[in-house]
């Protein structure tokens, strides 16, 4: 059975975390990671959030990558002043594999970054989003 467990204003689905590991990644300082495999078009993490969405240090979010070939989707849809993001996997991804998604899939306005995701795709940098008070 599912746990729902709200943190206000945060709601997180707390049996997905059971799958989620952060470590050292090749891309870029702490990465999430697969602590077992997850089938294509799993749902890897969801968040809802009531009023102005931050990521909080303790959110799988904080932690996921950019990548130019991502292994997974974020998808964000606002309803009713409930922000609802849902990280869900584009591929097969297995345990041990580090969990990415495009940052740039959002139209973002901030600093530009240099990439290290080793993409053959990759032109070097991504945008972080000032919104979300990332810096360079």
């Amino acid at each position: 059975m599912e746990i729902i467990q709200t943190i206000n204003p945060i709601i997180i689905r707390t049996n997905l975390i059971e799958k989620l590991a952060t470590h050292k990644s090749e891309i870029h300082g702490l990465g999430l990671f697969a602590k077992s495999d997850i089938r294509k078009h799993d749902l890897v993490w969801y968040e809802e959030f009531r009023g102005k969405y931050e990521p909080k240090n303790e959110s799988p979010l904080r932690w996921t990558n950019h990548s130019y070939e991502p292994n997974s989707i974020l998808l964000v849809n606002n309803i009713d002043e409930i922000l609802k993001l849902s990280l869900v996997s584009l591929k097969e991804i297995n345990s041990g594999e580090e969990i990415t998604y495009n940052y740039n899939n959002f139209g973002h306005e901030g600093y530009s970054a240099a990439c290290n995701c080793r993409s053959e795709y990759c032109p070097g940098s991504f945008t972080l989003r000032n919104e979300w008070g990332e810096k360079k």
